[in-house]
């Protein structure tokens, strides 16, 4: 990854800041507010300046590991609200939070803007700037409590197709007992052959996840090249890279 911007994206940067169509459409969204009010123009006003901040591998990275928190988001908003504070634990509009999580957004929080469909921008706010209606009830959402969530039901043998498919490329997978926060894991057994445990505790559809993620260091060459194998051996690649690299193979980056 480059450490200067390439001359594309800033020529794409000036457009952005000229497009008289998306600055109407700010002066829209932000009409009424007063100058005391006016924290999401002024948070704006450097967003552009921001958007080309993730230069290096460690920065990207980061970024990566903060959308994974928003799978409620798309990646490009999960970007915006990175930019505008990479330490948002959690963010939704305010009608999201009192329906959802009986929470109230305190007065006088800071809101954060993200794009919305068939408008212009939205307005979300942090777990950390709401608080519970009733205080007894305290619904907090699981993404903050459970970092590694897989919603849904995957379709019907989707798994084990999975798993016979990886079995025709000599990748061995099984399921294992393994502690709550563990995933699973992957190794090379030698002779062009690969295993990949699953923790038997987790959901199908976490299963599926963990398997994307083991497969991505497996592809990427994290365990060493094989002989009929399409990846280099990039087995001394630092830690942090490692799992940077198997991340955005699971978000498809």
């Amino acid at each position: 990854m480059s450490d200067e911007p390439t001359e594309s994206q800033e020529e794409w940067l000036k457009r952005v800041r000229s497009d008289p169509e998306l600055q109407a459409a700010l002066e829209e969204a932000f009409a009424g507010l007063s100058e005391e009010d006016d924290v999401p123009r002024k948070s704006l006003d450097d967003l552009a300046a921001r958007a080309l901040a993730y230069r290096t591998g460690p920065e990207f990275k980061a970024l990566v590991d903060f959308c994974k928190r928003f799978p409620h988001l798309s990646p490009y908003n999960a970007m915006l609200l990175h930019i505008q504070n990479p330490h948002i634990s959690f963010a939704l509009r305010v009608p999201t939070w009192e329906r959802k999580y009986e929470r109230r957004v305190s007065r006088g929080a800071r809101p954060y803007v993200i794009l919305q469909p068939f408008g212009p921008v939205a307005f979300v706010f942090d777990l950390s700037d709401t608080k519970p209606i009733d205080p007894q009830r305290d619904l907090v959402p699981e993404i903050v409590t459970d970092p590694l969530p897989a919603k849904g039901q995957p379709p019907g043998g989707a798994l084990q197709s999975l798993i016979a498919a990886c079995l025709q490329i000599r990748i061995v997978v099984q399921q294992q007992e393994l502690a709550p926060h563990h995933g699973g894991s992957a190794i090379q057994f030698g002779g062009g052959t690969f295993g990949v445990v699953l923790n038997s505790k987790h959901t199908e559809a976490r299963h599926i996840g963990t398997l994307a993620h083991e497969l991505g260091h497996i592809f990427c060459g994290h365990l060493g090249a094989i002989d009929e194998g399409f990846w280099p051996d990039r087995s001394h690649a630092p830690i942090d890279v490692k799992e940077f690299e198997a991340e955005a193979v699971v978000l498809g980056y």
